[in-house]
């Protein structure tokens, strides 16, 4: 039997434009009212009640992304925690001044990870194979809209296409079994798990 369908696939495979024509914006895209919509049609970010958290991802590119517009992004959206992939030195030295509490890790080679937030938070390194990962717990303490503690992973998955091919695709099995193990050694009562996955639905 094969895998179920997502309703994204469902709703691509009947009409493949949907996705040109939505306003998912790219991060270096000056569109910030226009923030992720819903290909269905459904409401904009703007639309959720204050008391939804919102937690972005991000890949930065390596540090080309647009400064600016990520900042009329995080504004527009009142995101509450930030996660990023490909940080470097330059956006990191931004963001330290604009989001006080959380953890940066630039580096000049695709690894620099990031989460950050206005409010606490705390953020500890999470080891995998590979590449590593960062986990949040957000507290009810400091967070009165939640009634139980929220963890969040940020991961960037490594690329099982680039070169050099095989060890890269056995560093990313490894990578993924780090990850997976620790979810089940772990158990709590909310968590997210977000990033780069390089990879499709």
């Amino acid at each position: 039997m094969g895998r179920p369908r997502s309703d994204l696939a469902d709703a691509l495979a009947s009409d493949p434009t949907r996705l040109e024509r939505s306003s998912v914006p790219h991060p270096r895209e000056d569109r910030p009212g226009e923030l992720w919509r819903e290909l269905g049609g459904g409401h904009a970010v703007g639309a959720l009640p204050r008391s939804a958290l919102r937690v972005l991802s991000c890949n930065l590119l390596s540090d080309r992304a647009r400064p600016a517009a990520l900042g009329a992004l995080f504004a527009d959206a009142r995101i509450d925690v930030l996660c990023f992939q490909e940080l470097g030195d330059g956006l990191a030295e931004r963001l330290r001044r604009d989001f006080p509490h959380g953890l940066l890790r630039p580096r000049p080679d695709r690894r620099g990870l990031g989460i950050v937030s206005r409010r606490p938070l705390d953020v500890r390194v999470l080891e995998l194979s590979g590449r590593d990962g960062l986990v949040a717990t957000l507290a009810p303490g400091d967070w009165p809209e939640l009634d139980r503690p929220v963890e969040i992973l940020n991961v960037h998955i490594l690329a099982p296409h680039t070169w050099p091919y095989w060890p890269r695709r056995d560093r990313r099995t490894e990578q993924m079994r780090d990850l997976l193990a620790y979810l089940d050694a772990n158990p709590v009562p909310a968590r997210a798990v977000v990033g780069d996955f390089n990879a499709t639905p």
